[in-house]
């Protein structure tokens, strides 16, 4: 039975994604409610605590991954069947291994950076908020790209990454 460590896996791709929803649902709401500077700060904390809480995630998950035996560094981690149609079954599942958690360190460890960089390089523009709803986004699809199991899961991170570059 694998580590229940790993199932974590889905927080690191939830905290950005709730990340998103907050800044597109209330970022602008909180600005105009707080006045510009108070309001920007506010979101500028609510942007940059889910990245860097899922960095703390990905680091205890590499450390579980880490400590198992070589052999072992290998868990796919379904959350639920996606696509069912004539035979064809496509699992939204994540992918485990050493390749994947560097990679997952590295987006979530830098992204954290970068969300807290910008947060004061971005702090006299109107869009504040919207910058930051995208960002999150951006961070979510590229942890599709990198965790996903499936081709179907790497097309839909590279084509969010994409949308979010835009």
């Amino acid at each position: 039975m694998a580590d229940p460590t790993f199932k974590l896996i889905w927080w690191v791709f939830a905290l950005p994604i709730f990340g998103f929803l907050f800044q597109c649902l209330a970022g602008k709401a909180i600005i105009d409610a707080l006045g510009a500077r108070i309001g920007r700060i506010v979101v500028g904390v609510v942007a940059c605590a889910p990245i860097f809480a899922a960095f703390g995630l990905a680091v205890r998950i590499t450390a579980a991954l880490v400590a198992l035996p070589p052999e072992q560094r290998v868990q796919i981690l379904t959350l639920f069947e996606w696509v069912n149609i004539a035979g064809l079954s496509i699992p939204f599942e994540f992918r485990v291994d050493t390749l994947s958690m560097t990679m997952t360190l590295i987006i979530t460890g830098i992204g954290a950076l970068i969300h807290l960089y910008a947060t004061g390089y971005m702090s006299e523009e109107k869009d504040f908020s919207r910058f930051f709803t995208y960002l999150n986004l951006f961070i979510a699809a590229m942890l599709v790209l990198v965790l996903g199991n499936n081709l179907v899961l790497l097309f839909m991170g590279w084509e969010g990454v994409g949308v979010c570059s835009y």
